[in-house]
């Protein structure tokens, strides 16, 4: 069930589209991925989701909301977190999620119970006392995420949210983004700079460039669709007669190999499915062979060729 179906949104700035009637739909409990180079207009499209700017046409709905004429409730079942929150510099940690979630109406029971949860998950308490400005960019980072979860958001808005941030804070934010997901069924809208996050995160993307919709689906459609093979390379023992390799080409699944001396690249569709056909076949043939790997078509590798003008599925 869709829970955001974003209907040919549209923002111009003067002479400027920034975000050219752009549709697709988001699943209830997805982590869904917004993608796109710098300036493709990603954060455009989060922040006329997150009604903090009003669309030049077209329109969104957030679990029966409409973007435009119901704003305070959209705002209401929100979340949003980017890479660059401000908050005040002399607050702390608790003081800072106090005071929006008296913004959301807590009541006081509620508001202690919340925060405390949220910095229990978030690994707060060594420095909720501190200054935010004295804290470093990491910690910084966990307020701002705790901060958009205060509400219970039943759609999380996060733009770049470990941009900047080391990698061991990176894969808590990371961790924490899926146990939300799990634990309270909401749903994500993410940006990332870090295609592999995305990848490990998302089933879903959307590709934005130069303010187009340029793809929706899932990763794997995307790849598909652009004719991307995993690749399984393996070494010979020695150099071999290439008819010993020629039954490599009818095991089902193989799209393609290359013989270099004793290198030899295999690319297939389902390397699980042909890696065992592969090596009874080099041992029926007595062909021994060293250093076998498989490398994954990745979500970078389909990024890279849609942004140079490969063709996908809107």
């Amino acid at each position: 069930m869709s829970i955001v179906q974003v209907l040919k949104l549209e923002k111009s700035f003067g002479d400027f589209k920034a975000v050219n009637k752009i549709s697709f739909e988001v699943e209830k409990g997805e982590i869904f991925g917004v993608l796109g180079p710098n300036g493709a207009g990603k954060s455009t499209t989060l922040n006329m989701l997150a009604t903090l700017i009003e669309p030049t046409s077209g329109t969104a709905v957030i679990n029966g909301f409409d973007i435009k004429k119901d704003t305070k409730k959209v705002q209401e079942i929100i979340g949003l977190c980017t890479s660059s929150t401000k908050f005040f510099w002399d607050f702390n940690a608790i003081e800072i999620l106090n005071y929006y979630a008296m913004l959301y109406d807590l009541d006081s029971g509620a508001r202690k119970r919340r925060i405390a949860s949220l910095i229990e998950r978030f690994e707060i308490s060594e420095f909720q006392n501190k200054k935010f400005a004295e804290l470093s960019t990491g910690m910084k980072q966990k307020i701002a995420l705790a901060k958009s979860l205060i509400n219970k958001p039943k759609v999380w808005f996060l733009d770049e949210p470990t941009n900047g941030l080391d990698l061991e804070v990176s894969k808590t934010v990371r961790k924490v983004i899926r146990d939300i997901v799990k634990e309270e069924n909401t749903t994500v809208l993410l940006t990332s700079h870090h295609l592999s996050e995305v990848e490990e995160l998302s089933k879903r993307i959307a590709l934005i460039n130069k303010g187009e919709l340029v793809v929706v689906g899932s990763i794997k459609q995307v790849k598909d669709g652009l004719n991307f093979f995993d690749t399984i390379y393996f070494t010979l023992a020695k150099q071999s007669d290439a008819s010993q390799l020629e039954f490599i080409k009818k095991i089902e699944g193989f799209e393609y190999i290359r013989v270099e001396e004793t290198r030899v690249l295999v690319r297939a569709r389902s390397p699980q499915k042909l890696i065992g056909k592969l090596i009874n076949g080099l041992e029926n043939k007595n062909v021994k062979i060293y250093d076998l790997e498989i490398k994954r078509a990745s979500l970078e590798d389909a990024f890279l060729k849609l942004i140079k003008g490969g063709s996908g599925s809107k």
